[in-house]
């Protein structure tokens, strides 16, 4: 953009005079723009003759790099013509009366497309200064600015694409059981807004799998375990309510996220394999698979490595911050915004609903091409763009430039960060522990893979509240397991060589398992006793059952010994669940035989032998005489 020349303003007189302003409204019609907000003076003394002035700069905007100049551009320069008609200024105060440091008051003040010398249909910045003197009779100067962006139109005819978001942080552990009851919160707010929008006509929906399943359980009665006690649910009518709209919904717009939505960026910078469980969960639970898979980065950031680590998803979409739309060997990787609303021009409050709209209008007035939006919180749906920015399809947007992987630039990047594997490996070595108890990989993949899966889910705002529900993933598995239990008197008593010992092995789980029973002998102070206890071979223990065994044991030594016994995989790896038995190993009259009959027949063979030897040297005389 050019820079006109400047408007010659006087100086402020020190630093002690300033004001901000924050435009609270902007309303852009057919005839003209009127600013709404308020002022504040923030400098330290008060103001006389003190007015708000609408301005604008005339320079057209008409391409995004032109946009992109201006949003850059020094917010506190004096560009622009001030608008001196009677509904562009407010005055403050008069001659007689100051607007006192800390005041504030608000303002309106508005012109015509002809007052403000815009006939051409563009965009441009337009704002307000804030002016006042520190003399009753002085001059007002400018302490104090607000800018916008404000679109002229009058043949309007735009489009935009808008992807509605469906996530939500994990929460279902199992069948009907959640870790908390956050998603019917979500369900009554900001889920039931996105749904509002996703009901208007042309926008884009993309559902998780995983957030669907969890709110069809939700619709049939659930409950939520803490860790350490069990409630229901209370959102069951509010899941039903939002399932009965959401398959109102037309399938034509739909798209499907991966199962839980994982952060394939974190994967894929780790070197960590999220794509298996996450085919693993989808082929669990296949009831959306004819939908569309939309892949989207968080940070937006793609690279051809990236592509290929996620090539076995076979993603239809993937929507990232590309320098254009393009073609590729799956589908089509679509230049999105990573920001659906970004902030816009200062000085003042940039970030406000007022400003973010003004951008977003600009932005789509400028565009060459349809932009994409994608809307996943209640505030961004919340934004309503002029109507003469019309809403199409995802699906009809179409490339033909074909993907090179020169063109894109950027580190792929995850919301969650590399900590949190450490998290995921201890949950995935409790499922392989389970499996082995049970024997049945498959049949302990189905139990947790949805689990699995969420614990890496882009969906969590960061590390800590995914390694919250990863800690109650293993902490879950670990009270399944401990339903298999072992039980045994808590003293024998041995008195033969080899003993036994009885054990009882309950498994309380719906399904069979297979394990052995391990025994530790820890010695008891003042006793010398040596007792070894021979652990069992692998036993089968069905689904509810009790079953009843017995360890053999020898006795080395007599006294006193506990032996701890130990349930474990077949592979060895131990659970929870263990029994300590005090044994008392007695010498008794078997041992006293065993002691005489052991030295009779030392006896025995020693008198035999010097009998022979004496015998042998007599021969061996006489033969040499």
């Amino acid at each position: 953009m050019t820079v006109p020349a400047a408007i010659v303003v006087p100086p402020a007189h020190g630093v002690q005079f300033e004001a901000s302003a924050t435009l609270t409204d902007v309303r852009v019609t057919s005839t003209g723009i009127t600013l709404v907000g308020t002022t504040t003076n923030t400098g330290t003394d008060p103001l006389y003759r003190s007015q708000v002035v609408l301005w604008i700069d005339t320079d057209p905007l008409t391409t995004p790099s032109q946009l992109a100049l201006a949003l850059a551009s020094d917010p506190e320069l004096d560009t622009g013509n001030r608008i001196l008609s009677p509904s562009a200024m407010v005055e403050l105060t008069t001659s007689d009366a100051t607007f006192a440091a800390g005041a504030t008051s608000g303002f309106t003040v508005s012109a015509t497309w002809k007052e403000l010398g815009i006939t051409q249909d563009a965009t441009y910045l337009a704002g307000v200064h804030i002016r006042g003197s520190e003399a009753r009779n002085g001059s007002p100067v400018t302490i104090g600015r607000g800018r916008t962006l404000v679109t002229h139109t009058t043949t309007p005819q735009v489009s935009q694409a808008l992807v509605v978001l469906f996530t939500s942080p994990p929460s279902l552990l199992n069948e009907s059981v959640f870790t908390d009851d956050h998603l019917a919160e979500e369900l009554a707010g900001r889920l039931a807004t996105l749904l509002t929008l996703a009901e208007k006509k042309n926008a884009t929906w993309v559902i998780d799998p995983r957030l669907l399943l969890e709110i069809t359980i939700m619709a049939q009665g659930y409950s939520v375990w803490d860790g350490t006690t069990t409630i229901e649910g209370e959102g069951s009518p509010l899941a039903q309510e939002w399932l009965d709209r959401f398959n109102n919904l037309s399938e034509d717009l739909g798209c499907r996220l991966p199962w839980s939505d994982p952060d394939l960026s974190l994967g894929f910078t780790s070197g960590t394999d999220v794509v298996t469980p996450t085919l693993s969960a989808e082929q669990a639970n296949p009831h959306l698979e004819d939908l569309p898979l939309l892949i989207r980065p968080r940070n937006g950031q793609i690279s051809d490595d990236f592509l290929q680590y996620v090539t076995d998803l076979h993603p239809d979409y993937v929507l990232g911050s590309t320098p254009t739309s393009m073609v590729w060997e799956s589908g089509v990787l679509l230049d999105t915004m990573i920001n659906p609303f970004p902030p816009g021009p200062g000085p003042g409050p940039a970030d406000t609903r007022t400003q973010r709209i003004q951008r977003a209008t600009a932005e789509s007035a400028v565009s060459p091409t349809p932009l994409i939006r994608v809307i996943q919180t209640a505030e961004e749906a919340a934004m309503t763009l002029p109507s003469w920015v019309t809403t199409v399809p995802l699906s009809s947007l179409t490339t033909q430039e074909p993907w090179s992987p020169h063109r894109l630039t950027g580190d792929v990047e995850g919301t969650l960060s590399k900590e949190i594997l450490a998290s995921l490996a201890t949950a995935q070595a409790t499922v392989n522990r389970y499996a082995d108890l049970i024997g049945d990989d498959e049949a302990a993949q189905v139990l947790t893979t949805v689990p699995i899966a969420s614990i890496i889910s882009q969906s969590w705002p960061g590390d800590e509240p995914a390694a919250h529900y990863a800690q109650a993933v293993d902490t879950w598995l670990r009270e399944i397991m401990s339903l298999v239990t072992i039980s045994a008197p808590s003293q024998v008593s041995l008195t033969s060589r080899t003993s036994i010992i009885p054990v009882t092995i309950a498994n309380g789980l719906s399904v069979p398992v297979s394990i052995r029973v391990s025994a530790r002998v820890v010695a008891v102070p003042t006793s010398p006793a040596l007792v070894s206890v021979i652990p069992s071979e692998v036993i089968q223990v069905g689904p509810g059952d009790r079953l009843s065994i017995h360890l053999s044991s020898r006795i080395l030594r007599e006294g006193e010994v506990d032996a701890v016994l130990n349930l474990t995989s077949p592979s060895g790896t131990p659970l929870e669940s263990e029994a300590t038995v005090r044994i008392s190993a007695r010498a008794s009259a078997w041992m006293g035989w065993l002691v005489m009959g052991s030295a009779f027949i030392l006896f025995v063979a020693g008198t035999f032998l010097r009998v022979r030897t004496a015998k042998k040297a007599r021969q061996e005389e006489e033969t040499s005489e």
